[in-house]
């Protein structure tokens, strides 16, 4: 293990995700976890039932444009709707996307989920490259989740659809790309990684 990343997470009631959208105090006292060390930033709308804040949103994103500004630590913002591009006029109005290239310590890290058969090959391969182009190691596509057998199959990434996925992130320059679900990493999941993606050796520690 390398890096641990803080992953700050509301009570439900007060919106879950630390996204513009949920209780203003309690993304604030989130924030102030999380100083000093690297964090995962949700930007997901308030999950399940709990009804948006819509009183919080203008307080959260004036605060979060300014304490993403004075950020040293890095923050690896999640965001969705891929498919509105990499930096969206409503997303960025809405407070759902905060453009790395604004943010010194920020790097985007997008939602490419894959299930079934994923996005269209070349749509996946346009996201990468433009993605690389714009951003550069701090684009971070996460693709999917692991299938560890505790859920419908519809939830998480075919073998075939990761391998596609691994050589176009390769094909495309990504540095880095996350997969959640470590329980269900499992041989046919390793076997496609070996082949995909070249692995760092770990420093021998010297006796």
């Amino acid at each position: 293990m390398r890096e641990v990343y803080f992953w700050p997470l509301l009570a439900y009631e007060e919106g879950y995700y630390p996204g513009t959208w949920s209780n203003d105090g309690a993304v604030r006292r989130v924030a102030g976890e999380s100083e000093g060390l690297p964090v995962l930033w949700d930007l997901e709308l308030p999950l399940g039932k709990t009804r948006p804040f819509f009183t919080s949103w203008l307080r959260n994103r004036a605060f979060l444009d300014g304490w993403l500004r004075q950020r040293v630590e890095p923050v690896h913002i999640w965001r969705t709707y891929n498919t509105m591009g990499l930096d969206p006029l409503f997303l960025r109005l809405a407070g759902l996307h905060f453009d790395p290239l604004r943010y010194p310590a920020v790097s985007l890290h997008l939602d490419l989920y894959a299930r079934g058969a994923g996005a269209p090959r070349e749509q996946m391969a346009r996201i990468l490259r433009c993605g690389v182009e714009r951003y550069g190691q701090r684009f971070i596509p996460a693709l999917g989740v692991l299938n560890d057998g505790e859920g419908p199959q519809q939830l998480f990434v075919p073998p075939e659809t990761l391998r596609r996925d691994l050589r176009l992130a390769r094909e495309a320059g990504v540095s880095e790309v996350w997969l959640f679900g470590v329980n269900g990493l499992n041989e046919d999941y390793l076997s496609i990684l070996r082949e995909t993606l070249p692995l760092d050796p770990l420093p021998r520690e010297e006796l």
